[in-house]
Order: structure tokens, then sequence, then C-alpha cells
């Protein structure tokens, strides 16, 4: 069994205007150099979002990924693509298996299907509907089941799955879609899926905010103590990356498997 990413940097982003230009440019020397400052303080897997209006999203991820792996050919993508064709092309340029961040809500479309059925590395399941993201943490604990059962019928060992809890904005999300739900649908995940990873993207709490880091590092402790084991943050933090790792070690439950099956709903 593969050992999974637990801390996933996010700084691979074309809403980073540093990335766009130096994807733009084909600036392998700046990129590279930005990706070395994280390797150096242990980050060895990227979250890869490079989808813009008038870019070809192959040629460009292909570029991204080739020119990192020839300085890093340790590190894995984290492939944060929607478009099935895309993905079938662009993980083969990928040295180790990716990890799919993009299959959508429950369901996944046919086309997403057949991916998911072939895929050889980890994915990060979102625990909402294709026609709603509004749903309570139960509701979000049935979707995260569904999917469970649809990838074990396609041979996936329970450490392959990321269950992502849905994380919205602390300012301007509707009461019922809060932080503190968030954290609700951690805790029930950690408990029907033991075996499996709770993964969030913490960038989305802190939209519309100013200053972030102090908030997201708040919250980051909270989810690690709630069952949180895996993240996705901007690795250029260093606050972040060390509250991670010492809310890993106050809290070393949270990334511990429990018994196979968990819970049953």
């Amino acid at each position: 069994m593969a050992t999974p990413e637990r801390l996933i940097a996010q700084n691979l982003n074309a809403v980073n205007p540093r990335v766009r230009e130096w994807v733009t440019r084909r600036d392998g020397s700046a990129l590279t150099r930005w990706v070395a400052g994280m390797v150096r303080r242990g980050v060895r897997c990227f979250d890869l979002m490079l989808c813009l209006p008038g870019w070809d999203p192959v040629a460009v991820y292909a570029w991204a990924i080739q020119t990192l792996q020839k300085r890093f050919p340790e590190i894995r993508f984290a492939l944060d693509i929607s478009d099935p064709e895309v993905i079938r092309t662009v993980r083969a340029y990928c040295r180790k298996p990716p990890i799919l961040n993009g299959p959508g809500g429950w369901p996944p479309s046919r086309a997403m299907r057949e991916i998911l059925a072939d895929h050889r590395g980890p994915v990060i399941v979102p625990c909402a509907s294709r026609t709603s993201v509004r749903l309570t943490p139960r509701e979000r604990l049935a979707v995260a089941h569904r999917y469970y059962r649809l990838l074990k019928t396609m041979g996936y060992e329970d450490n392959r799955m990321y269950f992502d809890p849905q994380l919205f904005p602390l300012v301007g999300s509707p009461p019922d879609q809060s932080p503190r739900r968030c954290l609700e649908t951690v805790r029930l995940l950690r408990r029907y899926f033991p075996r499996c990873h709770r993964i969030l993207g913490l960038e989305n709490l802190t939209f519309r905010l100013r200053r972030k880091t102090d908030v997201q590092a708040a919250f980051l402790a909270a989810a690690v103590a709630a069952g949180l084991d895996a993240v996705i943050l901007n690795a250029r933090k260093v606050r972040l990356v060390k509250t991670w790792r010492r809310s890993r070690r106050l809290f070393p439950e949270s990334g511990r498997a429990g018994p196979a099956g968990g819970v049953k709903p």
C-alpha cells in the first residue's frame, strides 16, 4: 500500500499571478526556484491547477510536470482538473501516480467513472452532490458512503481515498455552511471511514479576508483535533506548515487508521 500524502502545497495554481506569468513565459527556472523552497521544507506533493481561458491545458500541464520532475523526481502532483479527457492525457506525464483532485460531486459522470476505474493513484472525493454543495454534515457523509461503495467496486484500498468535507469561507457563506459544519463532517468521516483520509483546502476558509494566516492556523489546529489527517495549504507560509506538524504531534490519533470497514451507517 502506498504511503499517503499528508501535506499538499496549493502553490502551483494559475490564480497566483507569479505562477501565471511563469507558465505564460515558460520560465522553468523561476518555477523551479519557487518549488525548491517548499521542497527544502519537506513538501513532496503539489496541487496543480493550470486551467485558464486561452491556455492549452494539456500543453501547459505537460510543460509544468516535466519541468519540475526533471529537478525533483521524487515529487507527486495532485491534478486539480475537471475534464476527464485532459486528466487521461496529463496523468501519463507523471512519474508517480498522481492524486486526482477533480472527480466532482456525486454522482460522477460516465467519463469520470471510466477515469476512476483505471486510475492507479489516490483520489480526493468531494462530499457534495453534482447539483448542490449546500448539504448538512449527515448528507455529506451519505455522499461519502456512495463514493466509497463505488470506489471499492473498482478495487480501491481505503488508503487511496481522501474525503473532502467541503470547507466554505468564514465570511459570506450561509449559516448552514459555516466552517463549524466542516468540522462536524470531519468528525463523522473519522468515525465512519477510519482507514480513509480526511482532507480540505485551507485557503477556502479565508476568501475576502485580508489577514489570513492567523485564522487559517487556528482553524487548522481545530480540524486536526477533529480528525483531519491531510491538508492542502500555502506551503510558503512557514507558520501554517509548523501549525500542521505541531498539531499532528499533539493529536496523533487523527492520522491513525482504525479497524477495517469502520462503522456502518
